[in-house]
């Protein structure tokens, strides 16, 4: 159970077919981490050798729909789903972030900060004409412009994060974060 003794569930499915499952207004928190739609032939570096960026079917830009109809379709099926004082966070590279942000205002919600995701380990940009990524960005937003979402600023302030490098016990919480890489492990299961 959560600290607020509601039941937390992770569902393990085709978005479109489960979220039609869940009754409007019942769900206080989500996190998504949508399709980048980088499956498209390119290449990457990994472990310093030159791979493809294909992940699969379900990052590959849909027949039906473009990028932008996407993410504007699954986030206002989340929109439908979150309860009146509702909060999403949304986490994406420069090749879909900003549509999601769009995709949110459109849809209604509050966007309440941007949220840099420090990564280590960013891939090297293989043309040498642009800068290399090494972060994502993770967008927080509330139902609307009146919820009233749970923020544990205290539980927040005084926290401290494994392997973050940046956020100390007793100062506020910033909005750039140093997650630790994934483990071996995690990677093996696809993270």
């Amino acid at each position: 159970m959560s600290p607020n003794n509601k039941a937390t569930k992770l569902v393990l499915g085709d978005f479109f077919s489960e979220i039609k499952k869940i009754g409007d207004e019942s769900i206080d928190f989500v996190f998504a981490d949508p399709p980048y739609f980088l499956s498209t032939g390119g290449i990457s570096v990994a472990s310093g050798k030159q791979v493809s960026v294909d992940k699969g079917d379900w990052d590959k830009p849909g027949v039906n729909l473009t990028p932008a109809e996407f993410q504007n379709i699954w986030i206002s099926e989340v929109r439908r789903v979150l309860s009146p004082n509702g909060a999403l966070v949304v986490s994406g590279t420069y090749h879909s972030i900003f549509r999601c942000g769009i995709a949110l205002e459109d849809n209604g919600y509050k966007i309440l900060n941007d949220i840099v995701w420090f990564k280590s380990n960013g891939a090297p940009n293989l043309s040498g004409r642009r800068l290399a990524a090494s972060h994502e960005t993770l967008i927080w937003a509330s139902k609307t412009p009146k919820s009233k979402f749970v923020f544990n600023y205290k539980e927040l302030r005084e926290a401290a994060f494994e392997g973050d490098q940046i956020k100390r016990p007793g100062s506020q919480l910033r909005s750039v974060w140093w997650i630790p890489n994934s483990s071996p492990i995690e990677k093996q299961q696809g993270a």
